[in-house]
């Protein structure tokens, strides 16, 4: 009985990797279709409405971008695929994320974001999942700062050093100048 369950939830888990991926096509064609309609309307400006109307354009330019790599990740969970590691400065994927984070804030709460690695902020990874872990830990301080009275959000990349003192988790990582993520809320503690 067991055995046969274990079946069971397998074959409902393909089930679901397979509709994934179906919705993950469509919505990455209505994706398509949104930036080229954006990219079009922004040739069509006249100069007096162009200020607004092309920062409003490019955030439709930029939502679809990051759509287009939610749809990727999906595709990539549904196929079991690894994600796509390259040089990139951690401060430049926090930066990325900086409108949506900020929307995900209650009204009167700031947002710092601060980059105290400079040109030591390289590392090796995944933008696309690195901008969904920044958005989780930012969604998690929005849902920490509600119901008070303004509060604060600070994501900071930092440089600091694995040495041997290092909690045991980070010292399986090699010793060295090292890069990392820090974000803090205001908000109430777990």
């Amino acid at each position: 009985a067991e055995l046969h369950e274990q079946l069971l939830a397998t074959r409902r888990l393909e089930s679901l990797g397979t509709l994934a991926g179906g919705v993950a096509h469509d919505f990455n064609n209505l994706l398509g279709i949104i930036r080229m309609n954006a990219e079009l309307a922004d040739t069509a400006l006249d100069d007096a409405d162009a200020p607004t109307v092309r920062d409003a354009l490019g955030a439709v330019r930029d939502a679809s971008d990051r759509g287009r790599d939610l749809v990727r990740r999906i595709l990539t969970f549904g196929r079991r695929t690894p994600p796509v590691r390259r040089p990139l400065r951690l401060a430049d994927v926090v930066r990325a994320t900086h409108a949506l984070v900020r929307a995900t804030l209650p009204p009167g709460a700031t947002l710092a974001l601060r980059d105290e690695a400079g040109d030591d902020g390289w590392i090796d990874g995944d933008a696309t999942q690195l901008q969904q872990l920044v958005m989780n830990l930012a969604t998690n301080a929005a849902h920490a700062l509600r119901g008070r009275d303004g509060g604060a959000l600070r994501i900071a990349v930092e440089r600091c050093a694995i040495g041997p003192d290092a909690p045991p988790p980070v010292r399986a990582l090699a010793p060295g100048p090292a890069v990392r993520l820090v974000v803090e809320d205001t908000g109430a503690g777990m």
